[in-house]
């Protein structure tokens, strides 16, 4: 599995502009090795966020260690939900609490006067939204129209 990004994310802020939707919670976080905001609906029942709580992220267009199930693949050869489940029983799913298939729908430039070279990336996860800023150094892998996988592990401490 080679993600595109892997990171630590602190939880600052749940719902701040208040609640929108009755399962769904906007959580507001950062990165802790990248400095990376993160801004990323979530299902509050699935995944339930609390402000102050760390969570694994991981982004990467691949569920396998090996070369197999490609989030831009074509699984037109899939006919039922049971082989779909067997070949995702090798996958790295079942070590996250909250996994997501998505697509990228726009980068754009994020740049401040005072700071570096900065991008955002934006990813809907039919209908649950991402936005992710940070250097271009550390988005150099995303492309729009690329679908993508997001699994989230949140982390005792």
């Amino acid at each position: 599995m080679a993600a595109l990004l892997e990171d630590i994310f602190d939880i600052k802020d749940v719902d701040r502009d208040g609640k929108m939707f009755a399962k769904v919670s906007r959580i507001v976080c950062e990165s802790e090795s990248f400095k990376m905001g993160l801004i990323l609906d979530v299902h509050s029942e699935i995944f339930p966020a609390t402000k102050g709580e760390k969570f694994r992220l991981v982004l990467t267009r691949s569920l396998f260690n090996t070369a197999g199930f490609n989030a831009d693949d074509d699984d037109d050869d899939v006919d039922t939900a049971e082989e779909l489940e067997g070949r995702l029983d090798g996958s790295k799913m079942a070590e996250f609490d909250y996994v997501c298939y998505g697509k990228i729908y726009r980068i754009e430039s994020h740049d401040k006067s005072d700071e570096t070279s900065r991008l955002a990336c934006y990813v809907s996860f039919g209908g649950l939204l991402m936005q992710l800023i940070g250097d271009t150094s550390n988005l150099q892998g995303f492309r729009v129209g690329k679908h993508i996988y997001l699994m989230l592990k949140k982390l005792a401490f």
